[in-house]
């Protein structure tokens, strides 16, 4: 099976307060350099949630 989304929910960060945007910008850093051998994706984070578009 072939998936073209990735759902990451990181309620566990949402408890920090106000260092949230800075894990959260720092995960989004991970996932993106993680994903970095595929070509093609989109990483978009939102309240609790960021979504990853992989190119199919």
């Amino acid at each position: 099976m072939i998936y073209d989304h990735i759902l990451v929910r990181y309620g566990e960060l949402t408890l920090k307060g106000g260092n949230r945007k800075t894990f959260v910008s720092q995960l989004r850093s991970n996932v993106k350099r993680a994903l970095m051998p595929l070509k093609g994706y989109e990483v978009k984070a939102n309240r609790d949630r960021m979504y990853i578009q992989l190119e199919p």
